[in-house]
């Protein structure tokens, strides 16, 4: 019986090569949660990777980090550091919550008779009028990250990020129709509403709608809409608990 409530199961499952492990993923900004859980004894050899936290939530592992042996039992953590070598012996029925500092850890393991499993979203391009004026307002309005890269700048949030390319410039190839102004997005926000409209007041950023009930991916969500300095409309919402 699983540790874990029924939603995971619309997590992606991670591909972990070792028999006996049913794993879901979630992936962060340069980082990685995993939700474990084991129906078999396993032994996981000695193998080095970016640096790991975990809290045991069921059952019990014996960690061999730098040849020292330790046993772990539920509500125990543990802590790999960066590139230290390490093995496990794990006992069936153990599970645990892993996070690991990479993003990439593991893959999400592709659906059986799926030909192109897409897994999320990278980056978007917004093609803007002034890049400045983009970056000062999406950093003043929702805390966004300005980044460079490759002699560009970008938006960074999340585990995500949004390319800005200049009207008339930009790299190839780029969108048949590049406009600014066209672009409708949906940010997903975990600060209270309240506060979002308190801090857009304190910012002078108008709001356009809301709040207002919308219907997400993943359920129900209360959005407040705005537009950014071309006419973007950007929604930020937040799921309903």
């Amino acid at each position: 019986m699983t540790v874990f409530p029924p939603f995971f199961a619309g997590l992606p499952e991670a591909d972990i090569p070792l028999e006996g492990v049913r794993a879901r993923l979630v992936r962060g900004e340069g980082r990685q949660v995993v939700f474990m859980e084991f129906d078999r004894d396993v032994t996981v050899p000695e193998h080095v990777h970016g640096a790991q936290w975990g809290v045991v939530l069921r059952g019990r592992m014996e960690l061999v980090v730098s040849g020292v042996a330790r046993g772990c039992t539920r509500g125990e953590t543990y802590f790999v550091p960066a590139g230290t070598p390490h093995a496990a012996r794990i006992e069936a029925g153990y599970a645990d919550v892993s996070v690991f500092d990479e993003p990439g850890r593991y893959a999400p393991r592709p659906r059986p008779g799926a030909p192109v499993e897409v897994c999320g979203i990278d980056h978007v391009v917004l093609t803007v009028r002034d890049v400045a004026a983009t970056c000062d307002f999406y950093r003043r309005a929702l805390g966004m990250r300005v980044v460079e890269f490759d002699g560009r700048r970008a938006l960074a949030f999340g585990g995500q990020k949004i390319n800005l390319h200049e009207a008339g410039g930009g790299p190839e190839p780029k969108a048949a129709a590049p406009t600014p102004g066209s672009a409708d997005l949906c940010l997903v926000t975990s600060t209270p509403v309240p506060e979002i409209l308190g801090h857009l007041e304190r910012e002078g950023i108008p709001v356009v709608e809301g709040p207002v009930r919308r219907s997400g991916a993943l359920g129900p969500m209360t959005s407040v809409y705005l537009r950014d300095p071309d006419g973007n409309l950007v929604e930020v919402s937040r799921y309903e608990a």
